[in-house]
């Protein structure tokens, strides 16, 4: 996703420029065509299972296989633990960070770019190849956060969940820092732009965070989680627009903006909050497969302990 911003801010800026090919409406139709064609790819290209799959060779198939469920276990229904998800104050943190974290993107992408040419001033080639280099910052810092959380944890640096919380102050709370301080600056047209890049790159580091934290709460209902993940974080697209428009409608100033600014940056500080109090970095979910096989081991190793008892006691 941060690569398709790199290269569609600057050429959608081309695009609404090019006024004898259409301006703006020819952007809606390229990437309408782009989308169409993906999706035509992806219906040839995409298998089912590796057996089907003709540019995987014979021993990446036997790797993968290492990976797959026993026989008939993949068909077996999942009775997902609802409740105990819904009471689960691991889940809320995971859900209530990416939510806030999903807030504040959406509005760095969608607001960001008529802060930048209102008020600091710039044109919309300058714009296009600015918000370009914000999707730049996003890819050099969650490339960064993952190689080094994998190193502080494989090294033993740091624990599981030291190396998720201590990302998020990273990610979340110096962005947020970040935002804070823009209001400071007012619209000097060097500063504010840096301090947008870096609060933007810092947001990008939310997979090595609480996205990687749900495996760690669960492998079996990860992707239920996500979904939920998914829909809170969805609805601030519309929720934050809005309360944007309505700030803004009021009075467009520097004021304003600063404002939004720091509603922004604290729903970030408190789904970093949320997420420091209440995150775990163990398994809080077990698979009815595996409290079966638990529950059949504790029946033998009874069995067993009988059974040497037994042979004491013939002794």
């Amino acid at each position: 996703m941060a690569l398709a911003e790199v290269i569609c801010n600057p050429m959608s800026v081309w695009i609404c420029s090019a006024y004898k090919l259409g301006g703006w409406p020819l952007s809606f139709y390229t990437y309408s065509a782009f989308g169409s064609v993906t999706a035509i790819l992806w219906t040839f290209i995409i298998y089912e299972t590796p057996d089907e799959d003709p540019c995987i060779s014979s021993k990446e198939v036997e790797y993968l296989k290492g990976f797959d469920t026993e026989d008939g276990e993949k068909n077996k229904k999942i009775s997902v633990p609802w409740l105990s998800m819904l009471k689960s104050s691991a889940v809320w943190a995971v859900v209530i960070a990416y939510t806030s974290n999903v807030f504040s993107f959406t509005f760095l992408i969608t607001e960001a770019p008529i802060f930048i040419s209102e008020v600091l001033g710039f044109n919309l080639k300058t714009i296009g190849w600015l918000m370009s280099i914000l999707g730049i910052a996003e890819c050099l810092f969650g490339l960064l956060s993952g190689v080094c959380a994998d190193l502080f944890i494989r090294r033993e640096i740091l624990t599981i969940l030291q190396a998720r919380k201590l990302f998020t102050i990273l990610s979340m709370g110096l962005s947020a820092f970040l935002l804070i301080c823009i209001g400071f600056f007012r619209d000097n047209a060097i500063v504010c732009p840096i301090m947008l890049i870096l609060a933007f790159g810092l947001l990008g580091c939310f997979n090595t965070c609480f996205i990687a934290n749900v495996l760690d709460i669960t492998k079996h209902y990860s992707s239920v989680i996500v979904g939920i993940m998914s829909c809170l974080g969805g609805s601030t697209g519309f929720i934050g627009t809005s309360l944007f428009a309505a700030l803004l409608k009021i009075k467009n100033t520097h004021d304003q903006w600063y404002l939004m600014f720091k509603i922004i940056a604290g729903i970030q500080l408190f789904g970093l909050l949320i997420f420091l109090l209440f995150a775990k970095a163990e398994e809080q979910f077990h698979s009815i497969e595996e409290n079966i096989s638990k529950q059949e081991m504790k029946s033998y190793n009874s069995i067993n302990d009988a059974s040497a008892e037994v042979v004491d006691t013939e002794e």
